[in-house]
């Protein structure tokens, strides 16, 4: 194509046969040639799923590790120097799958099988840093609750009370409450930057 056979609309660079499709597109909202393609609303929800059955998976088999059965029952006594380790060693799993996988392939297992990708703006693959700065943003909330409950029940004494252990157990409750909302939050900044859909 002849330098003066290129038209220019809207920042791109078009010949004057191709013209027509590009404002077709341009109207319609499509996905122009070399733009990324954003992952839709399900199919985040799909990768954040698999992710959240593979953590379960693991509660599971971290729960049979340190307490000795796949969940803690009710009338089950409980070793509380035990569930502090597991939720540090729980945290400490989540960071590193979160930084290990985004920084070998932009993908979680979930993202994986959502087919969806974590780049650059440019297209290009996120960096190692990139990818443990994102890995410790999501697991902050982890850390954080599994040190505010090692302060809370470390030196818990086996004479303290169930009245007592209930009001900490209350407290955390409330803190699980506000890190979900610090979750809600970036899907939310997500939701409503329909264009580029960052948090």
């Amino acid at each position: 194509v002849k330098p003066d056979e290129i038209v220019e609309i809207q920042g791109h660079r078009v010949s004057a046969e191709g013209k027509e499709e590009l404002l077709q597109r341009l109207k319609s909202g499509e996905r122009l040639p070399g733009e990324l393609e954003r992952s839709s609303v399900a199919r985040r929800f799909g990768a954040l799923f698999v992710d959240g059955i593979v953590f379960v998976l693991l509660g599971v088999v971290l729960n049979v590790l340190f307490l000795g059965s796949p969940a803690v029952l009710p009338d089950q006594p409980v070793n509380y120097h035990m569930i502090l380790i597991q939720s540090l060693v729980s945290s400490t799993i989540l960071l590193g799958y979160l930084w290990a996988l985004h920084a070998r392939r932009g993908q979680t297992l979930g993202k994986m099988a959502a087919k969806i990708k974590v780049v650059n703006l440019d297209g290009s693959k996120i960096s190692a840093q990139t990818a443990f700065l994102r890995a410790v943003y999501y697991s902050f909330p982890q850390f954080a609750l599994a040190f505010i409950q090692i302060g809370m029940f470390w030196g818990t004494p086996s004479e303290v009370g169930l009245e007592e252990i209930q009001r900490r157990a209350a407290q955390i409750m409330v803190l699980n409450l506000i890190f979900a909302a610090y979750y809600l939050a970036s899907v939310i900044l997500a939701l409503l930057d329909r264009k580029a859909q960052r948090a």
